[in-house]
């Protein structure tokens, strides 16, 4: 082989070399920075999962809340009904036993029921 081709095929090696010393890095630093995103975006999906459940449970929290104030508020009426009749003239009580008998077994029947 004559002296110029060595030469050139030294300096191609060195070429080569040259470029691979270059590009390796960049090509490491773009995966990096590739599996960091990854990383992020799955970290953003599980933090919304999260979000969802939190929201969902607080929506079952605040539908029972709701429910507990509109049985607190029944109670609290029938309550008045009944300190109202305990009230009123003995008088003027005459044939309404009937009338107070349905709630009154109801609230049996609910109490029981709760039991």
């Amino acid at each position: 082989m004559s002296t110029g081709a060595i030469i050139a095929i030294v300096v191609a090696v060195v070429v080569i070399l040259a470029i691979l010393t270059i590009a390796m890095p960049r090509a490491r630093e773009r995966s990096r920075i590739r599996r960091t995103q990854q990383e992020h975006r799955d970290a953003a999906v599980s933090q919304r999962e999260q979000a969802s459940e939190h929201a969902r449970r607080a929506e079952i929290a605040g539908a029972q809340a709701r429910r507990a104030e509109a049985d607190a508020q029944i109670a609290e009426a029938e309550a008045q009904r009944h300190e109202a009749v305990a009230e009123a003239d003995p008088a003027d009580l005459r044939g309404r036993d009937d009338d107070l008998r349905p709630s009154l077994d109801q609230e049996d029947a609910r109490s029981g029921a709760e039991r």
